[in-house]
């Protein structure tokens, strides 16, 4: 009988094994800290951009509120190293017609002409009516006590900004104590009280909040953000506000009928980001400088 000899092949030694292992626990170490890594730098460049668009989107809104100030009559209501409250544009329009002393049409806001009324916000009661007065160019602040809208005012044949064509648009009224010497053509715009401050949230973060007061009671609500808690200091705050006149010097809040220009610092600061390590990022931070110009002096 032919016996088959069978050769069984050699197996792993325990030290073979225990660096196999080792080496794939330093491989598989090296690989998890790289991805963790990663992950870090994905989430802060994500919160970084987060900073960037809220500070963008901050400058946009507070810029828009604060050109068409006239500070003469009031618009610049208040302000403090971290706070500002404004009298901000809701509306504009061309005067139709006057109803006497107590109130004055509006050309329709898609008028065939042109458009000559537009309104981000339809006017209430405690509104204020601001009138330019084309014969010493002046604006003159006057309280809204009663708005209503109808088809019936400036029929075409007694205005030259309305024609046939928009019969059926509707126009709006603004009822007011009016100056003397109103008449068609006039400009107008109506402006609300809008409070900014940096507050912070249930959820802890620090937000730049958009206060109106509408028919007798404030609103706010969350503008943008994150920013910069607000602390003693106005150098380090989510918002500082610096008011100028045309010199160029510094303006108290006694002095702001006076004011030229408004210089606005917004500092964001984003969340601390991490991986399941538990290891931690530095917080994303950023500012911006702005200053704007107040137009209607």
């Amino acid at each position: 009988m032919t016996r088959v000899h069978r050769r069984l092949g050699r197996g792993f030694t325990l030290v073979e094994l225990v660096i196999t292992l080792t080496l794939v626990a330093i491989v598989g170490t090296v690989t998890v800290n790289v991805m963790l890594s990663q992950s870090r730098h994905v989430q802060q460049a994500a919160e970084q951009i987060r900073v960037h668009e809220a500070l963008r989107q901050s400058s946009e809104i507070l810029s828009a509120d604060l050109r068409g100030l006239a500070p003469a009559q009031g618009d610049l209501a208040d302000f403090t190293g971290n706070s500002l409250t404004v009298r901000a544009t809701v509306g504009s329009g061309i005067v139709c017609s006057v109803n006497g002393s107590a109130s004055v049409d509006l050309v329709p806001q898609e008028a065939a002409l042109a458009p000559m009324t537009y309104f981000v916000d339809s006017p209430v009661v405690g509104d204020t009516l601001q009138l330019l007065r084309l014969s010493d160019n002046s604006w003159q602040a006057m309280p809204i006590t009663g708005v209503s809208s109808g088809t019936s005012a400036c029929p075409a044949s007694s205005s030259v900004f309305v024609t046939a064509a928009d019969a059926a648009k509707s126009r709006l009224r603004l009822t007011t104590t009016l100056p003397t010497g109103v008449a068609a053509g006039d400009v107008v715009r109506v402006t609300r009280p809008v409070r900014y401050t940096v507050t912070q949230q249930g959820s802890g973060i620090w937000y730049l909040t958009r206060s109106e007061y509408r028919s007798g009671a404030w609103s706010s609500a969350v503008a943008a953000g994150p920013f910069r808690p607000v602390s003693g200091s106005t150098a380090t705050g989510g918002l500082g506000v610096t008011v100028f006149d045309d010199a160029g010097a510094a303006l108290g809040t006694a002095d702001r009928t006076r004011a030229a220009r408004v210089a606005l610092v917004l500092r964001g600061l984003g969340r601390a980001t991490s991986a399941v390590s538990g290891q931690y990022a530095a917080a994303s931070a950023d500012s911006l400088v702005i200053a704007v110009a107040l137009r209607n002096r």
